[in-house]
């Protein structure tokens, strides 16, 4: 968190609240930092930019900031994110060694992301097909660890680690769905990306996400294991709806851009700045 310079705009940017809302899910020295500094931060904030309207509202509700002081501006899957070439699939799948059809999960393996219901889900689908996790290790406790060995899912389960982009465009390209039952999100990045790339999303039906999806995706509660197996055999079993989806998702990445991002970020920037000179 930046220091306080109190003759410059400051303008600080607050992606989610998770640290208060989920604090049990991320190490107490995080928690403690963000504590330690947040309110004394924020006291010197000429405004407060995030990433969409629902951790908008939780900066105001929580903060007690005026409205007008909070502008939620929203990120977009980088342009190299679109449907990859089947041969080219097909050589990354080899590269890591991945199954021909499979699930796929994007993110840091950390208790929010929600991988132990996940886990639960996939020993509930009635189909043989493995699950790929993408993403750093994370923190916290791995109880869905060993629920995979419980659940005998050890040979349908594939992680491969954090990965290039150049890589994972493929990856979710060749994905049956993304499946992302975080318990809460700011934005929520894969859910755009996995959309821009061809590949069905299913994801929560809490904080930022249905904002992100709109209506370009399956959402669940992520407290329910059989909502989210059910919503993963019918995108598997049902192909006029998976089509469907992939419309839907394509048009929906496509409603979101870096370049729109960046010229509202610079024409904030500039307002408040011309603002704090007057």
């Amino acid at each position: 968190m930046p220091a306080r310079i109190p003759s410059t705009v400051s303008i600080y940017s607050i992606y989610d609240l998770s640290l208060r809302r989920y604090s049990e899910t991320h190490p107490r020295e995080r928690v403690w930092f963000f504590e330690y500094f947040i309110k004394k931060r924020l006291a010197s904030a000429s405004h407060i930019l995030t990433i969409s309207e629902f951790i908008r509202q939780e900066i105001i509700a929580e903060f007690k900031v005026p409205p007008e002081m909070v502008t939620a501006i929203p990120l977009a899957a980088d342009p190299m994110f679109s449907p990859s070439k089947p041969a080219d699939v097909k050589k990354i799948k080899a590269k890591y060694n991945l199954p021909e059809s499979y699930l796929l999960f994007v993110g840091s393996l950390e208790p929010r992301k929600n991988i132990d219901l996940l886990i639960d889900a996939m020993g509930k689908l009635k189909s043989d097909i493995p699950l790929v996790l993408v993403g750093w290790n994370g923190w916290g406790d791995k109880d869905w660890k060993g629920k995979i060995q419980k659940l005998g899912l050890a040979n349908r389960i594939f992680r491969t680690g954090h990965l290039p982009d150049e890589d994972l465009k493929e990856i979710y390209s060749g994905a049956a769905a993304l499946v992302y039952p975080s318990l809460y999100e700011g934005f929520g990045l894969p859910i755009v990306e996995a959309m821009a790339c061809g590949c069905p999303v299913i994801c929560s039906n809490a904080a930022s996400m249905p904002e992100v999806a709109g209506n370009a995706a399956i959402l669940i509660d992520p407290s329910s294991s059989d909502e989210l197996a059910e919503g993963l055999g019918k995108i598997l079993n049902d192909t006029e709806f998976r089509q469907m989806l992939v419309k839907r998702g394509l048009d929906q990445a496509a409603s979101f851009s870096w370049e729109e991002t960046a010229r509202k970020t610079f024409n904030l920037f500039k307002k408040v700045s011309m603002e704090k000179a007057e």
